[in-house]
């Protein structure tokens, strides 16, 4: 399970691992990290209690193979469970690991119907009778309601502190450190003052198509060099570019 850091997955992990009567291996606590480094075999054995919780396990990309090991062992599904900050699909070691072997899910903010309690059916309908979300009768809400919802998102630990001040400095130390910490840990940007400007652009281009050499415009880059940074944005599941829909194409 992927998603951007803070998302829940912990916490998630961890009521999985109470269920079950396990403990996490949390990659995050640098001596847990250190020895899993130097054995990971000896956390993912045979004789461990299943399911095996992991947390952060992008820090420690080896463990994989030896999940791989034992797998080829004993296929039984549900024996390990691993939480990660970055993308399965972006670390190279981890992409030839566990192919065939492993389900990947994202774990995404809370969503509106998640905040309000609300069973959320517009994707059921969308399917099976698209015409029950056409109406005629305007929406109460203003636009000053739908700024309010999209700025405040669904991050649990945003949602805690109280809108405004709080809020907008959460937001901005969230920023800054997962740049410092995660980002630049995965890639070696070469032009790092420049990445938190491209994040900024691609903010301003939500749900519209992008336009990387305007981008690129923006903040003074070729466009190959911009292409490559913006990139840096999607290990982190910071961003999420969705192909261009055409009128050929099928549903």
């Amino acid at each position: 399970m992927t998603g951007a850091r803070t998302v829940g997955k912990s916490t998630l992990l961890a009521a999985c691992a109470a269920a079950h009567g396990v403990d996490v291996v949390d990659l995050d606590e640098i001596a847990t990290r250190r020895a899993v480094t130097a054995g990971p075999g000896l956390f993912v054995s045979a004789d461990r209690p299943v399911p095996v919780c992991v947390d952060e396990f992008q820090h420690v990309p080896t463990l994989l193979d030896s999940i791989k090991a034992e797998l080829d062992q004993d296929l039984r599904p549900g024996r390990y469970l691993l939480t990660g900050s970055t993308r399965y699909e972006t670390l190279p070691a981890a992409s030839q690991s566990l192919t065939g072997r492993a389900h990947v899910a994202t774990m995404w903010p809370l969503s509106q119907g998640e905040l309000l309690a609300r069973r959320e059916t517009a994707l059921d309908a969308l399917v099976s009778d698209p015409t029950a979300l056409i109406s005629a009768e305007p929406t109460d809400a203003s636009r000053a309601d739908y700024e309010r919802i999209v700025l405040t998102g669904g991050f649990p630990l945003a949602l805690a502190r109280p809108a405004g001040r709080s809020r907008d400095r959460w937001f901005r130390d969230f920023v800054t450190l997962v740049l410092e910490r995660d980002v630049l840990e995965i890639r070696k940007v070469r032009q790092r003052q420049v990445l938190p400007q491209i994040l900024r652009r691609l903010v301003g281009q939500t749900a519209q198509v992008l336009n990387i050499s305007h981008v690129a415009d923006a903040v003074g880059l070729e466009g190959s060099v911009a292409r490559t940074t913006s990139a840096c944005s999607r290990p982190c599941s910071w961003s999420t570019e969705r192909p261009q829909s055409t009128a050929g194409q099928t549903r």
